[in-house]
Parts: structure tokens; C-alpha cells; sequence
């Protein structure tokens, strides 16, 4: 995720509402993409983070690695994995529908 991306800021009222959900049983973590030397980004996403209380565990790919790991070719993707890291769904973009990711993630809850 991103927060200069217009798409994530219109997904992210539904990952909170999906993490509230299923936060005690479903590991959340956003991975973000960022430049370890970038101030002003990592500033601003610690304010879209904190603006959007969304308190579950965020990270910043600061090399890719993760983004590579994954595959993951832009944000918003969601990858669902289940208790040993295979990957059950994955969702690309603002058009996902929370139904759709609640139905994934009821897979791996």
C-alpha cells in the first residue's frame, strides 16, 4: 500500500473494517513501499497510518524485497496466505469487493 496511492485510500476504510473482523484470528501486515532515505514519505505514511487508525502491523520495503517475493506488481494487491505461507487468493486493485476478501479470508480464520 501507499498513501499517495488514490486506490489504497479507497480501499483502506474496507481493510480496517476486515482487520476489526478478523484481527484476532488473521495476521494483518501492509507492506509499503518506500526509500529508507525518503523523510518526507516515511513521514507521511506514519500520518496515514495514525490518520486512519489503522494499528495493525505495517511495514516499509525499502529494497522490494517483499513486493519481489510476492510478486506484487502495484498497489493496492492483497495476498491472503494460510497458516503455512501458501498463498490462497490474491487481489489486485481498488475494485475488490470487501465480500470477496471477507470470503478469502474466512478461508484461512
Amino acid at each position: 500500500m501507499s498513501p499517495l496511492c488514490g486506490h489504497c485510500l479507497k480501499m483502506t476504510p474496507i481493510i480496517r473494517n476486515l482487520e476489526k473482523k478478523y484481527g484476532d484470528r488473521v495476521v494483518f501486515i501492509s507492506v509499503m513501499l518506500a526509500n529508507a532515505s525518503d523523510e518526507a514519505y516515511q513521514r507521511i505514511s506514519i500520518e496515514f497510518i495514525r490518520k486512519y487508525g489503522l494499528d495493525w502491523i505495517h511495514v516499509m520495503d525499502s529494497d522490494m524485497s517483499v513486493f519481489k517475493k510476492y510478486d506484487v506488481q502495484g498497489t493496492p494487491t492483497y495476498v491472503i496466505l494460510d497458516k503455512e505461507h501458501v498463498e490462497v487468493a490474491r487481489f489486485i486493485g481498488s475494485d475488490t469487493s470487501e465480500e470477496d476478501l471477507e470470503k478469502a479470508l474466512r478461508k484461512v480464520a
